[in-house]
């Protein structure tokens, strides 16, 4: 029957089972849940949800072939559980949105997104604990990373009220007046994937793969300073072999806040507060561009950094290229014409492009710039 094997010889078809608490049972009957985990799962393969009299209930999960039925049960396993993820403080208000017209919007996000969405007000830690700093609302957001990035896309057109909190991780962005600390995980394109401790960022896809676009990740915090101006340093730890892909690694600095979905691409930025660099030419903080030949960021090697300055005195930009193993690094553009205001230099959100050969960078922090500017300027 339907090509499956009914003999008494024939090999018993796999099957897993998940004992389930009520809650849990209740959770998967909610927003269309377990309809959607039957969507997603291989070809054959079925999830039940059994519910007996006063027994506990538990998930049945059969289908044709093992490997079906092993990843329908880890996907059960991570739209079940409450530790972890991502989580993203957010206005009371926008808690309330989520949660209206029988959780609506919430239930549309989860389906476009892939991401199970558990929305948090913190009412019980506001009765018991006079701690402000632990009532912020919330947002979980349990999946992969790249469900986690489509699910912060759709959030953002509808959950636009700031949050007072001062952690790296809202929709509205990262503060200015923070230090860099790591890269920012809400403010990351869908084809970009941090490590767990946010220092490195890789794109989870080659050239070859159509892996070119929504590569952009931002800094969570503003450019370090130092006698000679504001700095931040990038160690190159993974490159595409592949010297025929097209693209190149850009790299921006924005003295305004980047608020979530950041832009597929840093060039639509052009002519909005920030300085782009790559590819043999900038543009300022107006959108005109500068020519500038020697600016290639993809010749570079693994293991070698990327710096880039923000000189004090006049606001120039430098970028600095050093190998692996050199204590010395040497100035690959003197973009003097930045033209960086001074009221704006302490206050940098750095933004990086993984667009090109560069595959995967890690964020480097209390590395020391040049001691001096040993370059002319280029324009």
């Amino acid at each position: 029957m339907g090509g499956i094997p009914w003999g008494k010889d024939a090999p018993r078809l796999p099957q897993a089972t998940l004992k389930l608490t009520r809650e849990e049972a209740t959770e998967l009957h909610n927003l269309d849940r377990l309809k959607r985990l039957n969507q997603d799962a291989a070809q054959g393969v079925r999830l039940q949800l059994l519910e007996r009299g006063v027994g506990e209930p538990y998930l049945l999960i059969t289908g044709t072939n093992t490997d079906g039925v092993e990843a329908a049960k880890k996907a059960a396993l991570l739209m079940l559980q409450h530790d972890g993820g991502l989580v993203i403080p957010m206005h009371a208000h926008d808690i309330n949105l989520l949660r209206s017209k029988g959780c609506f919007l919430m239930a549309e996000v989860e389906e476009q997104s892939g991401c199970r969405i558990i929305a948090d007000d913190k009412q019980d830690e506001a009765a018991s604990d006079k701690d402000l700093n632990r009532k912020q609302p919330c947002v979980h957001l349990l999946g992969n990373q790249a469900s986690q990035t489509r699910a912060i896309e759709l959030l953002a057109k509808h959950c636009t009220r700031l949050v007072s909190s001062d952690e790296p991780g809202k929709l509205g962005g990262s503060s200015r007046t923070r230090p860099l600390e790591c890269f920012d995980p809400v403010l990351r394109g869908h084809n970009i994937e941090l490590s767990d401790d946010r220092m490195v960022a890789r794109r989870q896809n080659t050239a070859a793969e159509g892996g070119t676009d929504g590569c952009v990740v931002v800094g969570a915090g503003a450019l370090a300073t130092f006698a000679l101006g504001a700095f931040c340093c990038f160690k190159v730890r993974k490159t595409d072999p592949d010297r025929r892909c097209r693209g190149g690694m850009r790299l921006a600095l924005s003295d305004v806040v980047i608020k979530a979905p950041v832009p597929r691409s840093i060039l639509p930025m052009r002519g909005t507060h920030c300085w782009i660099l790559g590819q043999g030419c900038a543009w300022g903080h107006n959108g005109e561009p500068h020519e500038l030949p020697s600016l290639n960021l993809d010749g570079i090697s693994e293991g070698d950094e990327i710096g880039i300055l923000v000189t004090k005195e006049k606001g120039g930009i430098l970028v600095c290229k050093r190998a692996a193993g050199d204590d010395e690094w040497r100035t690959v553009v003197n973009w003097g014409a930045a033209e960086v205001p001074a009221e704006s230099r302490s206050q940098l959100i750095a933004l990086v492009e993984l667009s090109g050969r560069i595959l995967e960078v890690e964020l480097v922090l209390n590395q020391q710039p040049p001691v001096a500017v040993r370059r002319a300027l280029d324009n």
